[in-house]
C-alpha cells in the first residue's frame, strides 16, 4: 500500500473510533472506538515513517 492509502485509512479509523466514542453511550461501542484509535495511532505511524525515507535497510542513503 502507498502512504497515501495507508492515511486514508487512518483518517477513516480516526473518524469511525470518535464517532463512536462520541455518540454512542456502549460499553461494546467503547471498546470498538478504542480499538480505531489505536488503529490510526498505528496506521499513521506507518504512513508518516516510511522506511524508504528514513534510510533504514534497503536505502540507498
Amino acid at each position: 500500500m502507498t502512504p497515501r492509502a495507508i492515511m486514508g485509512a487512518a483518517l477513516a479509523c480516526l473518524a469511525a473510533g470518535a464517532a463512536l466514542l462520541i455518540v454512542v453511550d456502549h460499553a461494546v461501542a467503547r471498546v470498538a472506538g478504542v480499538v480505531l484509535l489505536a488503529a490510526f495511532i498505528g496506521l499513521g505511524t506507518l504512513a508518516v515513517a516510511n522506511p524508504d525515507d528514513l534510510g533504514g535497510p534497503g536505502s540507498d542513503g
